[in-house]
């Protein structure tokens, strides 16, 4: 599978190349019709654009879908160290409505865990640009701060979290690179993985370069993004696992609760992290559902 057709859909996405305003360059791949209303997609961590592939396959035939690598990721251009930061992720997103979005338009802008994060930064940092570019948002499966305080990892009980997070990040770093797919099954699904969304992950996570996931890793766990969340003052969906182990559901609860225009807060019973492979229709009727409602 290349990042230029998205598995099993046969449809070619149109490249686009953006630049972020340090410089990285982003890879972006643009699917169905032009004129049509805009969706504009963000991954999460170790991940790349075919993360979506459930939902642009359900979506491109009505609706313009965008879908990029975060910088290190996929197709998109390596980063320094000081360049993995939440910040950066915020002026990613800029750059991607600015280029990827035809100039007036406003689009349905959703987010997975750090893709999530990403929106949530870009918010806080360009808030007066929110209501000119963007008519909703879908946060799925993410959090706004203290990612390892309620992170389950096996071997570390969570009341310890607190006082050995270095601990805690290292176990996840194991976890998620491991060659055991047990503990990264364990921690990013829930009740059901299906063997090909599972296959897919671990082909993402091998594809992800080392230094882009601790880089990410120990900015993510630094985050505070709480306070700035009533910035984002357009319909919200916030959409959470019941079973995820990773970001689980209090994150969600902390995010609807700080949110200025919350349009629905849902816990999925039995899903985990990976929601738009494992709530894969839902996810994609509630994009559907917010850029009908919301856009042109």
């Amino acid at each position: 599978m290349t990042a230029e057709r998205v598995a099993n859909s046969g449809a070619p996405g149109r490249p686009m190349q953006v630049y972020s305003s340090d410089g990285t360059r982003l890879h972006a791949l643009v699917f169905g019709p032009e004129g049509a209303p805009t969706i504009v997609l963000s991954h999460g961590i170790t991940n790349d654009n075919t993360a979506w592939q459930y939902q642009i396959e359900a979506l491109s035939d009505r609706f313009r879908v965008v879908a990029y690598d975060q910088r290190g990721h996929g197709q998109s251009a390596p980063a320094a160290r000081e360049r993995l930061s939440v910040e950066a992720l915020a002026e990613d997103v800029q750059a991607i409505l600015e280029k990827c979005v035809p100039a007036g338009e406003r689009v349905v802008l959703a987010g997975h865990s750090m893709g999530g994060i990403s929106i949530m930064s870009w918010a806080q940092r360009h808030s007066g640009e929110v209501e000119l570019r963007v008519a909703a948002v879908l946060l799925l499966n993410t959090a706004a701060n203290g990612i390892l305080d309620h992170i389950a990892l096996v071997g570390i009980p969570r009341p310890a979290h607190g006082v050995a997070r270095a601990v805690v990040r290292q176990r996840l770093l194991a976890v998620i690179r491991g060659s055991s797919t047990r503990p990264l099954r364990y921690l990013v699904f829930g009740d059901v993985a299906r063997t090909e969304d599972l296959a897919h992950l671990r082909r993402m996570i091998r594809q992800c370069p080392p230094q882009t996931l601790h880089g990410f890793i120990q900015s993510l766990t630094r985050m505070e993004l709480l306070g700035g969340l009533s910035a984002l003052t357009v319909p919200v969906v916030v959409y959470a696992g019941q079973r995820d182990r990773l970001l689980p559901p209090v994150h969600s609860r902390r995010i609807a609760k700080r949110l200025p225009k919350l349009e629905t807060f849902v816990i999925r019973p039995g899903v985990g992290h990976m929601g738009q492979f494992e709530s894969a229709e839902e996810v994609a009727f509630v994009l559907s559902d917010l850029a009908e409602r919301y856009l042109p």
